[in-house]
This record gives structure tokens, C-alpha cells and sequence, in this order.
């Protein structure tokens, strides 16, 4: 009997042990499999945000460098052409009316430190995004400028008159002026901006149309008192290209600022329905929309 209570023991701890070993090899294929579950997903997390940052961040900045080189471009090499302030109000007003159908779904196509600005501070549009796009916006103006001047002949690259990108002011116009008449054109353009194409609940199938024309027709009004440029990558990349011009720049930065400004005010407090918070960074923070 004390034989049997014994082989009876001695099975039960073998059993034992091999239940634990089972149970130990069952903790050790989970952890291992946990392990590289994780870093399947911590691979995955890091392909995502690098796909997230080239699809919100690189691919709009690399657009509107494109896109603004080819406006400023455009718009230089028309003026050089054309020289008279209706023809190049045409020609401003359908290059920005097509630039527009090209990179709107891509960028915003804004093509203009002044509209990215005042998108931002509509609460439309993250901060890292806006200072990406101004950075490109005056590189891709410059390149455009310095484009123009190469490709015209040796005796019409004349700064600025030429190339209609900073007129000189009339002579019973003074800076202030010009740069208060900048500001008020831009304030119409940017609130035109931010009403007929970034309203989600007001976005009008015709904003780019409209917004092409009111830049022919602010050419129009102020070509003659500050250019009607309402741009200030247009007047920096020009002044950079040439190397001249820079006692002017100020009018259309200082200008073209409080216009956006000003207009991004009275959207928010005026115009806004359905309009919705971005958050403060695109791609180093997560995505959380609230109400303005």
C-alpha cells in the first residue's frame, strides 16, 4: 500500500513538471509572438506617419513652390510682353484662375504668404503647414522671378518696372498709402478666400473663378497707387532675383499682413458657419477638430 501511494505521488509531481514546463514554453511563444506583434505595429506606426507627413506636409509645400514659381513667372514674363496694366490684369487674373484648378485638391493652391496666413489664423489651417508653405511660397517666387529674367531679352529686364512684380508708386502717393491700399486689397482677396473656397458649409463650385478675378480687377483699381499686388512672396522674390528693390518690399509685406489679418477677423466673428478648428500642427500632434 505504501509502495502504491508512492508511485502514485512520484506520477503526480512528473505530471506536474511537465505541466509547468508546457506552461512556461505557452509564456514564452506568447511573449515572443507579443514582441514582434509590437514591433510589426511600431513599424506600421512609423511607416504611417511617414506616409502622413509626405501626404499633409511635403507634397502641398512641394506644390505651391511649383505653383507660385509659375504665377510669379507667368506674371513677370507677361509684363516684359504686355506693359499695359489692362492686359496684364487679364493675363494676372486667368494665370491664377487656372493655378488654382490645378493645385486646389493638393495645397489650397494660395500661391501667397498674405492668404496662408490669414487661412491660419481663420483656424483653417496648422501652424507647421503655414510656415512650410510661406517658406516655399518665396523660394518658388524668387525661382519664378529669376526664370522671367532669364529666359526675357538682356534690355527689358529693367527693376521693376518691366516686370510689373513692385511698381514704383505714383508721385503723389506715398508709402504709407500704397502700403494701406495693399492691405485693403488684400483684406478682400483673403476674406474672398476664406468665404468662397475654405468654408466647408459656403464653398461656392465658382471661388476660383471669383478669386481670379478679383485679382484682375485689384490690378486694376491699385496698379497705379502700389501695383495691386497684394503678395508678398511676389514682391520679395522680385526684389531677391534682381537684387533691387527693396526700399518697396516693406509696403507690400507690412500690407499684405494686415490685410489677412484683419480679413481673418472678420471671417471668424462675421462670415463663419460651419468652418472647423485645425489642430495647432499637422503631423507632430493628433487630429482633433472642435468647433471655432
Amino acid at each position: 500500500m505504501a509502495e502504491k501511494d508512492s508511485e502514485i505521488q512520484m506520477s503526480s509531481i512528473g505530471n506536474n513538471v511537465l505541466q509547468e514546463k508546457r506552461l512556461s514554453r505557452v509564456s514564452y511563444d506568447g511573449a515572443m509572438k507579443a514582441t514582434l506583434s509590437s514591433e510589426h505595429a511600431t513599424d506600421g506606426n512609423v511607416q504611417c506617419h511617414r506616409l502622413e507627413l509626405w501626404r499633409f506636409l511635403v507634397r502641398p509645400s512641394v506644390c505651391e513652390f511649383f505653383l507660385t514659381s509659375l504665377f510669379v513667372g507667368a506674371s513677370a514674363m507677361g509684363g516684359v510682353v504686355l506693359g499695359d496694366i489692362v492686359q496684364v490684369a487679364f493675363l494676372n487674373s486667368f494665370t491664377i484662375y487656372s493655378l488654382i484648378m490645378i493645385g486646389l485638391d493638393i495645397s489650397g493652391a494660395q500661391m501667397n504668404p498674405a492668404v496662408s496666413v490669414g487661412i491660419f489664423l481663420s483656424g483653417a489651417q496648422a501652424l507647421d503647414l503655414t510656415i512650410c508653405y510661406i517658406f516655399a511660397q518665396l523660394v518658388g517666387a524668387t525661382t519664378g522671378a529669376a526664370i522671367a529674367r532669364a529666359l526675357v531679352s538682356s534690355n527689358s529686364t529693367s527693376f521693376p518696372d518691366t516686370f510689373a512684380l513692385v511698381l514704383p508708386t505714383s508721385e503723389n502717393q506715398s508709402y504709407v498709402q500704397s502700403m494701406f491700399t495693399e492691405a485693403f486689397l488684400a483684406f478682400i482677396l483673403v476674406l474672398l478666400i476664406l468665404v468662397a473656397i475654405v468654408e466647408k458649409d459656403a464653398k461656392c463650385m465658382f471661388g476660383p473663378l471669383v478669386v481670379g478675378c478679383w485679382v484682375g480687377t485689384a490690378i486694376l483699381a491699385g496698379g497705379k497707387l502700389s501695383a495691386g499686388s497684394m503678395n508678398p512672396a511676389r514682391a520679395f522674390g522680385a526684389a531677391l532675383a534682381f537684387n533691387a528693390g527693396w526700399r518697396e518690399v516693406w509696403i507690400y509685406v507690412g500690407g499684405g499682413l494686415l490685410g489677412a489679418t484683419l480679413a481673418s477677423g472678420a471671417y471668424r466673428f462675421f462670415f463663419a458657419k460651419g468652418a472647423v478648428r485645425r489642430p495647432f500642427l499637422t503631423v507632430l500632434q493628433p487630429r482633433r477638430e472642435s468647433t471655432i
